[in-house]
């Protein structure tokens, strides 16, 4: 090795590791300069590649000295920044209206490079949303005296920006949909659809009724301030529906902060008979039946993203629509009777038409194979495949990625029950260790039952607060995952520019009128 023909050759050296990486390693090397021959001789064997740093006439110590002074200079540099800083913040409110009024100045001007003028007209090319041109008619009637406007339609050819219209109570959902990306021209907005699954996944992952409140309140609070965007509301719009999602999945489930409502004494016993009346089922008592229930929502989301693949298909290529989507849902519908049977939820008599459906379906996807390749080996092994991968990838895989749903809704709802059942013994754990510390002076510790009350209720909060975090990003995470892996995968096309109005656009600051957002 290296260290032991150094030592072989006794080189008196200093060495440490500058830096390294998956190739190389950077050494830092002090030695006597009479060394210097024999050292190179022993670096050149292991491949050593030498640095000449540049001389200098400075020691060591005056470049401390340098680097210390330079180092001084930089903290009175930012002393003052900060002070400046401190300065301006009591001018913040004016600094952002200038900063918006700014930045849609510079949007003004970039505008102006797309306009057409000549000595006495000016043109302005661009798309609108159809339900807009009369009131674009209105107000350049309004604003100018002689103005032309002229509507054409849009071209096959041309790229087109998309956007999105939906109702109100779907709207908000639009930022699931705007996060994977817009929908092309010929393409169709997956909001509507996605909305109801979302936020039932949503509200099961969570499962209790107690942090939906909070999401719902919280929620509420921030949309009534007025000082908020239109884009603030519509986010806190879409959480105020989860947490009604959530707090309808956590009644169902008889959740409310764990089993807080179980704990009560009998004294609160209309409470407790309420939240049995409610329940339908318990997630930790039926594990099975809420496992049962998450596939059945998978199963349903799935099969409608088939379904609308093939009423699009249906309306474009017949042939692909009966031949590539029908097999999908008859496969699909078929098996999920057959597991209805196997659990005895239909009758036998149900079985004969399963075996057609399913017959049917392999002879679909095998007339097609046959049809679109040549050889006989293709032949047989593109059939097999494909009644392979529509049991296996859109009933099985697809449908069993919801069990995720089953695991965070189990998760969250132990963690709150452990919440719960630790809560209570904090205030003795605390009193042994004190009792602990202090038993080694003679000195026994007691704390009073108000102070036991009070460390029982903050620590109560804090945890079910870090509970409702981890719940509600899990749940935001992987229900946003299952629609973007396993619901748009089935028909929704993307890749469509999003339509931006020619409108003042604010970072920091926004008009009201009648305590409503203007448009500017």
């Amino acid at each position: 090795s290296l260290k032991g023909e150094l030592e072989k050759e006794n080189i008196k050296l200093f060495i440490e590791v500058a830096n390294k990486d998956k190739i190389n390693l950077y050494l830092l090397i002090l030695y006597i300069k009479h060394d210097f021959e024999r050292l190179q001789a022993v670096l050149k064997n292991h491949h050593f590649n030498f640095i000449v740093l540049p001389k200098s006439d400075s020691t060591v110590k005056d470049k401390l000295l340098d680097i210390n002074y330079k180092a001084l200079i930089l903290d009175d540099q930012i002393q003052d920044i900060k002070s400046k800083i401190i300065e301006l913040s009591k001018e913040r409110f004016k600094l952002m209206v200038i900063y918006d009024y700014l930045a849609n100045v510079a949007r003004r001007r970039d505008t102006d490079k797309i306009l057409t003028k000549q000595q006495f007209t000016f043109s302005l090319c661009g798309w609108i949303r159809h339900k807009d041109i009369t009131l674009l008619e209105k107000r350049s009637s309004g604003k100018l005296n002689d103005v032309a406007i002229f509507i054409s339609d849009p071209r096959p050819d041309e790229d087109i920006p998309t956007a999105l219209e939906n109702a109100p109570i779907i709207r908000p959902f639009e930022v699931v949909t705007n996060l994977y990306g817009q929908p092309i021209r010929s393409g169709l907005d997956p909001t509507g659809f996605l909305a109801p699954f979302f936020a039932i996944s949503f509200g099961f992952c969570i499962l209790d009724a107690g942090y939906g409140l909070i999401l719902f309140l919280i929620s509420l609070f921030f949309l009534k301030k007025r000082q908020i965007s239109e884009h603030a509301k519509n986010f806190f719009r879409f959480f105020k529906y989860l947490g009604v999602a959530t707090i309808i999945a956590g009644l169902v489930t008889g959740n409310f902060f764990g089993d807080l409502i179980r704990r009560m004494p009998e004294s609160l016993a209309a409470i407790k008979n309420i939240q049995r009346t409610l329940t339908l089922f318990n997630p930790i008592e039926n594990s099975l039946m809420f496992l049962g229930f998450t596939l059945m929502i998978g199963f349903a989301q799935i099969w409608t993203g088939v379904f609308i693949r093939f009423m699009r298909h249906l309306g474009r290529d017949r042939f692909a629509a009966f031949i590539l989507d029908l097999p999908t849902l008859l496969v699909q519908t078929s098996l999920l009777i057959l597991v209805l049977i196997f659990f005895k939820f239909l009758p036998v008599e149900m079985l004969k038409y399963t075996i057609v459906s399913l017959s049917l379906s392999a002879l679909m996807v095998i007339f097609y194979q046959i049809k679109a390749n040549r050889q006989l080996s293709l032949k047989i092994f593109w059939s097999i495949f494909g009644i392979y991968s529509i049991i296996t990838g859109n009933f099985l895989a697809d449908t069993l990625s919801f069990s995720r749903i089953f695991a965070l809704g189990l998760t969250g709802s132990l963690l709150g029950m452990a919440i719960n059942q630790i809560v209570p013994i904090v205030p003795s754990i605390l009193e042994g260790i004190l009792g602990g510390v202090f038993g080694v002076f003679k000195i026994k510790v007691y704390i009073p039952v108000f102070i036991n009350m009070f460390i029982i209720a903050v620590v109560f909060i804090i945890s079910h607060i870090v509970n409702l975090g981890i719940c509600t990003l899990g749940a935001y995470v992987h229900t946003s995952r299952l629609q973007y892996l396993e619901f748009f995968t089935k028909f929704f096309e993307s890749g469509g520019r999003p339509f931006r109005s020619f409108r003042k656009e604010n970072k920091y600051t926004f008009w009201l009128k009648d305590g409503q957002e203007m448009e500017v």
